[in-house]
C-alpha cells in the first residue's frame, strides 16, 4: 500500500472509495433475499408464490362479475380491432413488392 502512495497521492483515496463502494454493493447483494423483513412484504410475496402455483396447475378461475367484465372488455377490443383471436399474437404477411415491374412501367 505504501508503495502505491507513493507513486501517486491520489491513489491512496482512489483505493479506499473503491472498496467501500464494493463493500457497500455486496452487503446488499449477500442479504437474503429469500426472508422479507417485513409482515406485508412475506405476504406479498406468499401470494405471488400462491398464484404461481395454482396458475402452473390451471385452476385460476374469475368469478362472474370478472369474467362479465372480461366480455365485455373482450367485446370492446373486437370491435375495435375487428374481431379475430385477441389471446394469440398477431401474424403478419407481407407482399414482395416486384421492383423491375416499376420500372418499365
Amino acid at each position: 500500500m505504501q508503495n502505491i502512495t507513493r507513486v501517486a497521492p491520489c491513489a491512496k483515496t482512489l483505493i479506499s472509495h473503491s472498496l467501500r463502494r464494493n463493500i457497500g454493493v455486496t452487503s446488499v447483494a449477500m442479504a437474503k433475499t429469500n426472508a422479507p423483513t417485513d409482515s406485508v412484504q412475506k405476504l406479498y410475496i406468499d401470494k405471488i408464490r400462491e398464484y404461481a402455483k395454482l396458475s402452473a396447475a390451471g385452476k385460476i378461475q374469475m368469478d362472474a362479475q370478472s369474467q362479465k367484465d372480461f366480455e365485455a372488455e373482450s367485446a370492446k377490443l373486437k370491435k375495435l380491432y375487428g374481431g379475430g383471436d385477441l389471446t394469440k399474437f398477431p401474424e403478419f404477411q407481407f407482399k414482395e413488392i416486384d421492383f423491375e415491374a416499376k420500372k418499365d412501367a
